[in-house]
Parts: structure tokens; sequence; C-alpha cells
């Protein structure tokens, strides 16, 4: 029994003497610190990844400006579309929900923004019709948008020229004619006018859209268009855009 105690110590005498050496030549080497149990010297330690920030949901308002006939008990809805999303979206969709006085769902009726896209903060007139709507007390609104997936490229350096101030035809009949000049170095289609009318407190009491002549409009080309709008009382003032997608 002594020789094996003896024995025992002279192990551990080894064991420790080894493990000091060890120890002195790590310091020697110019580490200051010993390395962890199980992490060697040249091992990277990665943290858990930070998690993803939630992309926020679209969102838009519609703000109504104002009622126009339509045939017989049929009627539009004008007004605009703000989009609040930090993002562009596509073409909202407005919903009119047609309510009794008890606020019961009648019926619903669908519109849709002017325009392909809309980025962030920008606002776009809206025209809906109302069609042989039932007897309703009041109507609310939604809205349905969605980030837009494909943005198209805009034709770039399209300008209007109106060539007759609008006039009366016939009736409640308007006409407006110009000319699209495309003064871009690229050829526009889907090229669109958009007319706009007001009243005398800025009001949206008039909307709509025609397109130029043609498919498309050639770099330094020009294109006529002529839109005949219905109004129920003459508008105080008015707003002309142009707009069209790049083409090839």
């Amino acid at each position: 029994m002594v020789f094996v105690g003896v024995g025992l110590l002279v192990t551990l005498g080894v064991a420790g003497g080894m493990l000091a050496v060890l120890q002195n030549s790590n310091l020697a080497s110019g580490s200051s610190t010993p390395t962890s149990p199980g992490t060697a010297k040249n091992d990277v330690v990665f943290g858990a990844p930070a998690p993803a920030t939630p992309e926020l949901p679209a969102s838009a308002t519609f703000a109504e400006q104002s009622h126009i006939s339509g045939y017989q008990s049929s009627f539009y809805v004008l007004g605009f579309v703000t989009n609040t999303s930090p993002f562009t979206v596509e073409k909202p969709k407005v919903t009119a929900v047609l309510l009794d006085k008890s606020g019961q769902e009648l019926a619903t009726r669908d519109g849709f923004a002017e325009g392909d896209a809309l980025a962030p903060q920008a606002i776009a007139p809206v025209k809906l019709l109302v069609s042989d709507p039932p007897a309703h007390s009041r109507i609310k609104f939604e809205v349905v948008v969605r980030k837009a997936s494909y943005i198209p490229e805009q034709a770039r350096g399209l300008r209007l020229e109106v060539l007759e101030a609008p006039h009366v035809t016939f009736g409640t009949s308007w006409e407006v004619t110009g000319k699209v000049v495309n003064g871009g170095e690229q050829r526009a289609r889907f090229v669109n006018v958009l007319v706009q009318a007001f009243d005398a407190s800025n009001r949206l009491i008039g909307l709509d859209s025609t397109y130029a002549d043609g498919e498309a409009i050639a770099a330094g080309a020009v294109a006529r268009f002529r839109a005949m709008p219905l109004y129920d009382a003459p508008p105080h003032h008015f707003k002309y855009t142009v707009s069209g997608q790049a083409a090839q």
C-alpha cells in the first residue's frame, strides 16, 4: 500500500509539472489568459441573429369629395386616395358599403384609383360608380391596398397642350381637346390624359380620362386627344395630367 501511494504522488507531480510548463508556454507566446475548456484559441463564437423587423402592412385612406349624377338612380362618388404606406402600392381599390339607418349593410360597389401604382404619400383621384343602388341611409368606405410587386417604368418628357378651353357642346356635355408631345428619348405607350374638374371651393366635381391617339408615341412625336366629360354644374377650374409607360 505504501508503494501504491508513493506511485500516485509521483504521477500527480509529473502531471502538475506538465500543466505548469504548458501555461508558461502560453504566456511566453503572448497569450495573457488561458483558453477556456472546449474552445480552441482560434475559434470564432457567433451570437444568435437579431430577429427581423416585421414589415408594416400596406395602408391608404380615402377622402370623399362629391357625388355626381349617373344614369337614372345610379351616381358616382368622387374622392382622393392617399397612400399612407412607406412603400409603393398597387392601384388601390375603394369599396362603397351602403348602409340602412341601423347600420346594416345593404350592398357594395367598387372602384379603383387612377394610375398603375401609388408612391408613398402620393394622392390619386377615384371615380366610383354606384349603380342601381338600393334605398340606403349612408355610405361608408373601405380601402383595399397591397404592396406593388411590379412597378412599370414611366415615360419621361410627356407634356400636354390644351388647344381650346373646355367648353359646353350640348346640355351637360363638355369637350376638352389637345395634344400630347413626347419630349423624351423613349417611345411612350398607354398614354393617358386625366381631366379633373373643381368647383370654386376646390372640391372635385368631375373626373374623366382618355387615351391619346395611336398605340404609342415615338420620341419627338405628337398625338392628339379628345375628352367629352359630363358635368352637373359648370366647373370653376381644371387640372390636367398625362402619363404613359416607357416602351422599347
